[in-house]
């Protein structure tokens, strides 16, 4: 338990690193304290919605980070690695496929105005991972 326990820190602290080092990515963003806070809130689902990425790179970063989060707990519930890699790739396909589908029946309905590919593929990220950003 211990070990999952540090391994949990390491991981925070690393996205928190790279959400530092991205910080003109994000909405709020400003100290290794905003960082932290952003990089527990996107690990346990929380969400506040006070600090939010701004640009695709932005969006990127956090849908990997996210995508980490569930398929690392999720991995729990498997018998082995492999299992738990095959599922967070189909997770990750999923999500990209049903994001470029709403993406595209909006298009077709002439409802899209600005909206983008991207943002439609990081809503169903930020909405089938629980994190209602």
């Amino acid at each position: 338990m211990l070990k999952y326990a540090v391994a949990v820190v390491v991981f925070n602290l690393i996205f928190a690193c790279v959400y530092l080092m991205n910080k003109e990515e994000f909405k709020g963003i400003s100290t290794f304290g905003d960082a932290m806070y952003y990089s527990m809130c996107v690990s346990s689902s929380i969400g506040f919605g006070n600090i939010e990425p701004m640009t695709d790179k932005g969006k990127r970063i956090m849908m990997v980070h996210a995508l980490l989060v569930f398929c690392s707990i999720s991995s729990f519930s498997f018998s082995t690695q492999k299992n738990a890699l095959l599922f967070g790739t189909a997770v990750a396909v999923m999500m990209g496929v049903f994001g470029t589908a709403y993406y595209m029946v909006d298009k077709g309905k002439k409802t899209v105005g600005s909206g983008r590919r991207m943002d439609y593929v990081y809503h169903t990220v930020i909405t089938q991972t629980r994190m209602g950003l």
